[in-house]
């Protein structure tokens, strides 16, 4: 997120900060597909109509509900939130962490967190005590990953290491994916390649986009379709999807021609693809929406809790997020609500996934297609990777007509950078998603678009009719 002085910290959790242009839609972990204990701790983020907290098990809040937009996932006993335009860690017990409030934060990794203080116009990097322990002038930081957290000055990309040394040259203008089993996704001339933590290429660029290396195998987008690579960068499973999820419990959500259903390693159709939308297993159980709603089917593909539900997430630690009667409680594995549906919104963003990440020592992207990413692909889609109008933008028409527009004095410029800056969810299924663009004269404006959620699929909202509740299935 961009505070007021133009400076970034870059959160792999926040999903206002998933706007990398090449990770659409990928959850990842470690090498193990094994799911792990999470001994029973949970910890979600609810909104009651007016702000986001944070409950327990037992739907008591731990903290809040006082906060004005989505608390990270508590990972470790740990979590930030924003309020009154300030961001502070709180322990799940609702205390304040030290060094809180400041400017701007992301989550603690390896016991480090990059923060904005109050009184600077930087992000450094603090310990769990709020000392400051890493001030190099960055622009922008991101978490840390296997020991490394991308970095950004001067409008390049590069690596530090915990101590604050540099481990990789700052190769790169864009954003890259954090190193999940030695290795990280960047994008270079557009394409996505993978390096290891010396900075080498192991995989040259050739992607249109790629996601972590999850059990061996990576999906990645070659033209049109997602498919899966080893870590030689050759083809295990050709790309022939629409979309794609990794591997868990060697099962993967796939989808083809409009359905979704789940592949083995071999790249076949284990379940079906029926379900008009699905998410990966998790515990034991994966959510599939049919005509009839969400329920959750087990490895064999068989609805063990049936259809009944208007939206759904994954199980984390026994427990599932669900929507009924237009509010959102969370059920058990045998589909009966522990917590009873009260809430106007949950974050999504499963725990159970940041959980397996913090178990494994990663740190990567969340899962699925989000609203933020989904407006940062459509924002990148009016541009070209200067910036400068794309033809799905502006025809040849417009440019003249601005062209003209600028020759009679007034200075129009095509941005230079653009920003998601936060979400405001106007209910599960509308989000208004805010961005700042600056310009080449350093000029920014602040502007708002709306995605929503449309058979299971987030879009941008493009007219008036697709932001009718009508609409918005």
């Amino acid at each position: 997120m961009k505070n007021g002085m133009g400076f970034t910290i870059v959160s792999w959790f926040r999903l206002a900060i998933l706007a990398t242009g090449f990770i659409l839609q990928f959850s990842c972990s470690g090498e193990s597909s094994k799911p792990p204990e999470t001994a029973g701790e949970f910890f979600y983020s609810v909104y009651d109509g007016k702000s986001w907290g944070v409950i327990n098990r037992n739907g008591e809040y731990v903290s809040g509900p006082c906060f004005s937009s989505v608390p990270s996932p508590p990972l470790a006993g740990k979590f930030f939130a924003e309020k009154d335009g300030e961001f502070s860690h709180y322990k799940t017990d609702g205390s304040r962490m030290p060094g809180s409030p400041c400017y701007d934060a992301g989550p603690f990794s390896g016991g480090l967190a990059a923060v904005v203080p109050k009184g600077k116009t930087n992000p450094v990097f603090v310990n769990e005590a709020g000392d400051i322990v890493l001030d190099e002038n960055y622009e922008a930081l991101a978490v840390f990953s296997e020991g490394l957290s991308a970095f950004r000055i001067d409008g390049l990309w590069g690596f530090v290491n915990v101590s604050g040394d540099l481990a990789i040259e700052q190769n790169w203008d864009s954003l890259p994916g954090p190193f999940v089993n030695g290795l990280a996704a960047v994008r270079e001339k557009r394409q996505v390649g993978y390096i290891d933590t010396s900075g080498e290429y192991v995989i040259r660029p050739r992607f249109r986009e790629g996601g972590p290396f999850v059990g061996g195998l990576a999906v990645v987008k070659s033209g049109k379709y997602y498919g899966y690579i080893n870590r030689e960068g050759e083809w295990e499973i050709d790309a022939r999807f629409d979309k794609a999820m990794p591997f868990f419990h060697d099962l993967a959500a796939v989808r083809e021609e409009g359905n979704w259903g789940f592949i083995n390693r071999s790249g076949e159709f284990v379940i079906d693809p029926e379900f008009r939308e699905a998410e990966n297993f998790s515990e034991g159980m994966a959510m599939a929406r049919s005509e009839k709603g969400c329920g959750y089917i087990n490895i064999s593909g068989e609805y063990v809790i049936v259809p009944q539900f208007e939206a759904a997430g994954s199980f984390y630690s026994g427990l599932a997020p669900v929507k009924s009667g237009g509010k959102w409680g969370f059920i058990n594995t045998e589909g009966k609500f522990e917590i009873q549906p009260r809430f106007d919104s949950v974050n999504l963003v499963s725990p159970y996934t940041m959980a397996e990440l913090a178990d494994a020592g990663k740190r990567a992207v969340t899962v699925s297609l989000k609203p933020a990413v989904v407006a940062r692909a459509f924002l990148e889609s009016l541009y070209d990777g200067d910036f400068h109008a794309a033809s799905s933008f502006a025809t040849p028409s417009t440019k003249e007509i601005l062209d003209q527009v600028s020759g009679n004095g007034y200075d129009f410029k095509w941005p230079s950078s653009i920003e998601i800056t936060r979400q405001n969810p106007l209910s599960d299924k509308k989000i208004q998603v805010h961005y700042k663009t600056t310009d080449s004269a350093g000029m920014t404006r602040d502007n708002t678009l709306t995605v929503v959620r449309v058979h299971g699929e987030w879009k941008v909202a493009m007219n008036l009719e697709e932001l009718s509740d009508d609409a918005v299935l």
